[in-house]
């Protein structure tokens, strides 16, 4: 592809792309011949872009994990499902304390191979 695209530019543009000691109508007669071996231009396809933001959507209200829990009164509780977030850590200093939270264990496991 790229030698029909060069060849393209050398046939609008005649001699001032070719170098000196070339043959013109040899390079002019293999450019054509490779115009017509199916160089197709490019056609892409219609995109319809947005005229506007679409509306926002409400938030879902969050789950209160002591309403969850007075729904359930009387209930077997490990059957009721929980959302996820309810086990996540409440803040960073939790986050970084889980780390260490069994640490004495993995020292522990080191020291006895």
């Amino acid at each position: 592809f790229l030698r029909s695209a060069s060849c393209r530019g050398r046939e609008s543009f005649g001699d001032a792309c070719s170098s000196p000691g070339q043959d013109t109508t040899y390079m002019l007669s293999t450019c054509s011949q490779e115009l017509k071996l199916g160089v197709t231009p490019v056609e892409y396809p219609f995109v319809k872009r947005r005229d506007n933001l679409p509306d926002p959507k409400e938030k879902e209200k969050p789950i209160g994990l002591w309403s969850t829990i007075k729904d359930n009164i009387g209930k077997d509780l490990s059957g009721v499902c929980l959302p996820v977030y309810f086990n996540e850590p409440l803040s960073s200093l939790q986050k970084c304390f889980e780390d260490l939270e069994y640490s004495y264990l993995v020292d522990r496991a080191l020291e006895w191979g």
